[in-house]
Order: C-alpha cells, then sequence, then structure tokens
C-alpha cells in the first residue's frame, strides 16, 4: 500500500516539475516575444520622428523623444546582426523587459554604456560577434555616430567597475554593450571605438 501511495506521489511530482518547466520556457519565450514587438514598435516610431537637424540642450542634457511616457535617446544599429533597436534614456529593470537602455554614460562625452537582455532580438548574438563590426547609433536629433567594435570579453556580474569608464579601467573605448549570458551567471561586455559622426 506504501509503495502504491509512494508512486503516486513521485508521479504526480513529476508532473508537476514537467509543468513547471513547460510554464518557464513559455514564459520565457513569450518574454523575448513581447520584448521583441515592444521594440519594434518604439523603433518605428523613432524612425519617423528623427528630425535630422543637430539640436543640443541648453543644460546640457541629451536630446529625447517621449513614446509611451518613456524617453529614447535614439536607435541602434549593427547591421550584421540585423539588430536595429530604440534605446531608452533611463535606466530601470522594467523598461529593460522592454528595450535596451542606457545604463550610464553619454554618446557627447564618449563614455556610454548600453544594456539589454540576451533575448534573441535584443543582444544575444553578442556572444559571437566579430571585432570590427560596424555599430551605429542614431540621436533623436539625426546625428550618426559609428563605431566599430573593439573588444568583447564576459565578465562576472559583480565586476559593475568594469563597465565605466575611469582612470583604472580599460579606457581604450568609446561605447559598451553588455548583456546577460544564458545562464544569467556572467555578462558578455562588448566595447566600440568612434570612427565618425556624420550630421
Amino acid at each position: 500500500m506504501i509503495r502504491r501511495y509512494s508512486a503516486n506521489f513521485l508521479a504526480i511530482l513529476g508532473i508537476i516539475m514537467v509543468s513547471s518547466g513547460i510554464y518557464w520556457g513559455w514564459y520565457n519565450i513569450n518574454q523575448a516575444h513581447q520584448a521583441d514587438l515592444t521594440s519594434q514598435y518604439i523603433v518605428k516610431a523613432l524612425d519617423k520622428s528623427i528630425t535630422h537637424q543637430v539640436k543640443g540642450s541648453e543644460n546640457g542634457e541629451l536630446p529625447v523623444k517621449k513614446l509611451d511616457k518613456t524617453d529614447y535617446l535614439g536607435t541602434l544599429d549593427i547591421p550584421n546582426l540585423k539588430l536595429h533597436l530604440p534605446v531608452a534614456a533611463n535606466y530601470s529593470f522594467e523598461q529593460l523587459s522592454k528595450t535596451p537602455t542606457r545604463y550610464y554614460g553619454s554618446y557627447l562625452t564618449n563614455n556610454m554604456v548600453i544594456c539589454a537582455h540576451n533575448f534573441p532580438y535584443h543582444f544575444d548574438a553578442l556572444k559571437n560577434v566579430d571585432m570590427g563590426t560596424d555599430v551605429y547609433f542614431t540621436t533623436t536629433t539625426g546625428q550618426i555616430y559609428h563605431y566599430k567594435i573593439s573588444n568583447r570579453e564576459i565578465i562576472e556580474p559583480t565586476a559593475i567597475e568594469k563597465v565605466y569608464k575611469t582612470a583604472t579601467s580599460d579606457n581604450d573605448w568609446d561605447l559598451s554593450l553588455f548583456t546577460c549570458t544564458k545562464a544569467g551567471v556572467a555578462r558578455v561586455l562588448v566595447r566600440c571605438q568612434l570612427i565618425d559622426v556624420k550630421n
């Protein structure tokens, strides 16, 4: 009798575990799909709204475009990876689940850091990107910053100081992109050097 109850209990437990795995797999796929839809909606709106006029704010703040109550700095393009994405101006974990965000810095001071989840249509492909790959950041005022990827490394999730440009860090970069590895136990950090700026 006890064996039968044990067998039934283990069968039910197995069904629960398999169901949980299926649910979490579906949930992650759905989140990635929703992020892709949101990013594509926002990037189309940003593409239409770029003014192609060089304007700077009087207080030194970066020009932004507000869409759906969120400020966006512009768009990030990596043609070799078929990525064309909006970049939110201010980091929040909630925004990160929708679009890439500026984590730190500015394109004006050559220390901008952009982060995104490792969703297939966001920064997942950074783990295999080739050195020398072209990266373009288009501001909301139409300036196009052209970069080339110069370095890629895996860092510990606690090594946040490596993301910033400091006196003691690697300063041979003008733009950094980073995301989590698939398991989330480390970060992929990609460095880019500025080639030119077109107005």
